[in-house]
């Protein structure tokens, strides 16, 4: 899985090390090597994520937005590609497309009338990146001071939880879809 333009192993004559080619450091660690088989670039994304965890949130909705951030969360792409195969890969609320991050929680038009409806109630008007971590990065440039920026991080894991516990409902308890219901539960909650 290591590609071996990446990785090098020396040896001849030394002691056996790892050694790291194309990058600013050299020393193998775990946490390196995790970055790249995740295929996430540290630097690039290590200043979002902390600032992601310093937000004032309930710590089960921070996780479920942890797991949208980094593609992790079990939506059908993602058991699919793991070898849990399903029945059907079409999305519950709409039946339409296929279960994946981008469309469950961006494209999808019952969450993005969610989006729609939410943004509305804040009293902004924007055009939003399908890509979760730049949709993460908009949303947050709406506020201007550091308080704001902080309460609008906060607004949008509650927002991301609240149609995850949605999905939920309606696939677990066979719940109508109800965009009204959502977003009150995204205005009480967040």
């Amino acid at each position: 899985m290591l590609d071996n333009k990446k990785l090098l192993i020396e040896g001849a004559g030394t002691n056996d090390t790892w050694v790291w080619r194309d990058v600013e450091f050299t020393d193998f660690s775990v946490k390196a090597t995790y970055n790249f088989l995740l295929g996430e670039e540290p630097a690039e994304y290590k200043d979002m994520f902390v600032k992601f965890w310093k937000l004032k949130t309930l710590p089960s909705k921070q996780f479920t937005t942890w797991r949208v951030l980094t593609n992790t969360i079990a939506t059908k792409e993602n058991l699919l590609r793991h070898g849990i195969s399903l029945l059907c890969d079409h999305y519950p609320l709409c039946d339409v497309d296929e279960e994946t991050i981008r469309h469950n929680f961006f494209e999808c038009r019952v969450s993005w009338r969610i989006w729609g409806m939410c943004l509305e109630w804040l009293r902004f008007s924007s055009v939003f990146h399908c890509d979760a971590q730049m949709h993460f990065k908009m949303f947050k440039l709406l506020g201007l001071k550091h308080a704001t920026i902080r309460c609008w991080g906060g607004i949008w894991v509650g927002i991301i939880g609240e149609i995850w516990n949605y999905i939920n409902r309606v696939v677990f308890k066979n719940v109508r879809v109800d965009l009204v219901e959502v977003f009150i539960l995204v205005q009480m909650k967040t």
